[in-house]
């Protein structure tokens, strides 16, 4: 399309796309984008930016080039840029207001224009200084968005007050409710701080690993930290809109809608930031190994190692919502589905930890890692609908959040398809699906006879002289003459 590689086209295609769902999310606990003037003028002028390579590529303005529509673009970004920097402004001096917070659209927004606006690398000299600088721009992001993340729960345990009881409200039912609103008693502060330190843990385990791997320049890390942004980016798509939409079931997972600096989701708009810069064409080309098999197998060994962070950020999880329970509840009646998803959410963690040692990146055994992957995704599935059916009316968004969507479920997919659908791999190390036939000869497994026809006639006696055939004796050999 007017010369544009088709992944730019994708990706400017899901940039708008963003832009123009951002418009009917929350801004802030007061207005959608729509209802905040300057939001909304921020995201319809940045939404332009779409067009600009394309007016270039077509020549539509005489004298414009590339280079003038590449600082158009960058301009274009500006308004949103300074938008989201305002509001995070507001919000720090009211962090213990629950009218004042960030706003999911703020985070899509600001990811939507960021895959539009920034350069590619298609102009000579671009690729090479993109592939170093934005590599580092994004694991500075995301190093922000771990340090938010622990800020903020520092910051909730030391504020507390009424955001710390909004922090609670995450439950869909009557016990979740009952939690929030104790949660202004010393009790309920305690209780609220347990479900705070475990979704902060969560946060940490799964950003971890990515922010070592792309602060190394590594492939692998681009890859999962775009997968974890993708899941944190679902999560704000498809939950609730707001903390009091919460009652009425429309989520499958915790509450993202709108964030303040007292909840440990702050840092979501920094990682989807940091998520922008990981998926531009540019690093995808300067991060690209020269052994690709090797990398791809690196990339599944990382997505079960996360998987393994999920599962334990998942048990860790049920257990506060368990503690939660027994604070409230003199008679200790606990839902035995909490003690059920605890059970296989260890379950997943211990399938996800043996897959390790076969996904060495020279001599991977990948029957063995396929296996194990497909069964860490069925256990944690197992995991959250048992734990789902805790309380009555409850839901899945009572244990889903974006680190155990990302480690418990998108990540044994990943390393499912790093295993089996690259060529690189498929050339390097073969088929790696496991064989499900047995083998002949295999122990337990009888060989069957060959079949053999009726017994024919004896085949008549070779002529003499032709091959096969058995030579008559010849005559005795003369005495040898006696000697001296």
């Amino acid at each position: 399309m007017a010369g544009q590689p088709l992944s730019h086209v994708v990706l400017d295609v899901l940039g708008v796309t963003l832009l123009l769902v951002s418009l009917a999310l929350p801004w802030n606990q007061l207005e959608d984008t729509t209802g905040v003037w300057w939001a909304l003028l921020a995201v319809l002028v940045s939404t332009l930016t779409v067009a600009v390579p394309y007016v270039v590529a077509l020549g539509l303005v005489p004298g414009l080039t590339a280079v003038q529509g590449r600082l158009l673009s960058l301009f274009g970004a500006v308004p949103v840029v300074l938008a989201t920097v305002l509001t995070l402004v507001l919000s720090v001096p009211r962090a213990d207001d629950p009218d004042y917070g960030v706003g999911s659209a703020v985070a899509v927004a600001l990811f939507g224009v960021l895959l539009l606006a920034l350069p590619r690398g298609a102009a000579p000299g671009d690729a090479a200084l993109l592939s170093r600088a934005l590599p580092l721009v994004a694991g500075l992001a995301l190093a922000a968005a771990v340090l938010t993340s622990l800020a903020t729960f520092v910051a909730a345990v030391v504020v507390g007050g009424d955001g710390l009881e909004a922090t609670v409200l995450t439950r869909n039912s009557d016990l979740g409710s009952s939690i929030a609103a104790s949660a202004l008693f010393d009790d309920g502060e305690v209780a609220a701080v347990l479900l705070l330190l475990a979704v902060t843990f969560q946060a940490l385990v799964v950003l971890g690993l990515p922010l070592r791997l792309v602060l190394g320049g590594r492939g692998p890390g681009r890859r999962l930290l775009a997968v974890v942004g993708l899941s944190a980016l679902a999560a704000l798509l498809f939950n609730s809109r707001n903390v009091d939409d919460l009652g009425a079931g429309g989520s499958i997972f915790l509450n993202y809608g709108v964030a303040t600096y007292l909840t440990p989701v702050a840092g979501l708009t920094l990682l989807l930031a940091a998520t922008a810069l990981a998926l531009n064409p540019a690093v995808r080309a300067g991060s690209a190994a020269a052994d690709q098999a090797v990398e791809w197998v690196e990339t599944a060994r990382g997505a079960m190692l996360l998987a393994v962070g999920g599962a334990l950020g998942l048990a860790v999880f049920l257990i506060a919502i368990v503690v939660q329970i027994a604070m409230f509840d003199g008679d200790l009646d606990i839902p035995a589905g909490l003690f059920v998803g605890l059970f296989f959410a260890l379950l997943a963690a211990v399938a996800a930890g043996l897959s390790l040692p076969a996904l060495a990146s020279h001599a991977p055994r990948g029957p063995v890692a396929l296996s194990l992957a497909a069964a860490t995704l069925a256990l944690g599935l197992v995991a959250v609908l048992a734990a789902s059916q805790a309380g009555e009316g409850d839901g899945v968004n009572s244990v889903v959040t974006y680190p155990v969507l990302a480690g418990l479920f998108v990540m044994p997919g990943l390393a499912i398809f790093a295993l089996t659908a690259p060529p690189s791999v498929r050339a390097r190390f073969g088929s790696m699906m496991p064989n499900l036939t047995p083998a002949a000869g295999a122990a337990g497994t009888a060989v069957p006879p060959m079949p053999s026809g009726p017994a024919g006639p004896p085949a008549p006696p070779a002529p003499p002289g032709s091959p096969g055939s058995v030579m008559p004796p010849g005559p005795p050999a003369p005495p040898a003459p006696p000697v001296g």
